[in-house]
C-alpha cells in the first residue's frame, strides 16, 4: 500500500479499513470512531439506519489486536458485542438534555460509553471516567463529528507506551494521530474519504509545540 501521508512515525492510509488493517502489523492498541448511524453526512458513506447493525460485526472483526477501544455512540451501546471493560467519557461542558435543549435533546447526553475489548489498559485511569469538554477548540475541524483532543489525549496515553503503535481505524480529521505525535507513540490513520485524509495530513505537517 502506499501511504497517503507518512513522515515522524505517523502514517495515513486511505481506504475502508476492513481492506487495510489485514494488510499491517499487529499495533499495541486499535481505536474505531466508527459513523454512528445518525445522518450525518458523508460522501463515501450512508449514514442512515437502514442496515447499519449489520456493519457492526463486518468493522468489530476487522480490529484485531491486544487492546481494542471503540466509541460506539449513545445510540450503538448494546449493538457492539460485550467489552470486557467499559468507561464513560464525562462531558465536562455538556448541559445534558434539559428543557432548554429544544428536539435535540436526546443527544445531548452528559456521557458516552468507552467500549474496552482485550486486556485491560496499561495505564488505568483510577476510575472508569475520562474527562473532556466538547469544542475544546484545538479538534474544530471540518469534520461533522469530531472527538476533543483532551479525550483521544487520554485514551492513548493509558493504552500505550512511548514507541508503542497505535491504529485509528476511522481517523477521521487526525486527532488521535495529533495525540500519538505530541506522546511519543507511532500511529497509523486509516480513513476512507479522501478529504478528511487532507485534512488530517495538513494539520500533522504543521509544528507542534507542548506548553
Amino acid at each position: 500500500m502506499k501511504p497517503y501521508y507518512e513522515h515522524a512515525g505517523i502514517t495515513i492510509y486511505h481506504g475502508d479499513c476492513r481492506e487495510v488493517l489485514p494488510q499491517l502489523d499487529v499495533p499495541v492498541m486499535i481505536f474505531a470512531d466508527p459513523p454512528y448511524g445518525v445522518g450525518f453526512q458523508y460522501e463515501s458513506h450512508d449514514d442512515g439506519r437502514d442496515g447499519y447493525e449489520a456493519l457492526i460485526p463486518t468493522w468489530f472483526s476487522a480490529l484485531k489486536c491486544p487492546q481494542v477501544c471503540v466509541t460506539p455512540g449513545m445510540d450503538n451501546f448494546c449493538l457492539w458485542p460485550q467489552p470486557r471493560w467499559c468507561i464513560a467519557w464525562l462531558k465536562t461542558n455538556s448541559m445534558g438534555a434539559n428543557r432548554l435543549s429544544g428536539p435535540m435533546a436526546v443527544s445531548r447526553n452528559l456521557w458516552e460509553p468507552i467500549h474496552w475489548y482485550g486486556t485491560y489498559p496499561k495505564h488505568p485511569p483510577s476510575r472508569d471516567t475520562l474527562k473532556a469538554p466538547l469544542g475544546d477548540g484545538r479538534s474544530n475541524v471540518d469534520h461533522p463529528c469530531p472527538k476533543p483532543y483532551l479525550l483521544m489525549h487520554q485514551i492513548v496515553e493509558i493504552g500505550t507506551d512511548p514507541g508503542d503503535m497505535v491504529i485509528d481505524a476511522f481517523c477521521g480529521s487526525g486527532t488521535t494521530l495529533e495525540a500519538a505525535k505530541l506522546l511519543n507513540r507511532r500511529a497509523i490513520g486509516i480513513e476512507i474519504e479522501e478529504k478528511y485524509c487532507e485534512i488530517a495530513a495538513k494539520r500533522l505537517s504543521q509544528e507542534v509545540f507542548q506548553f
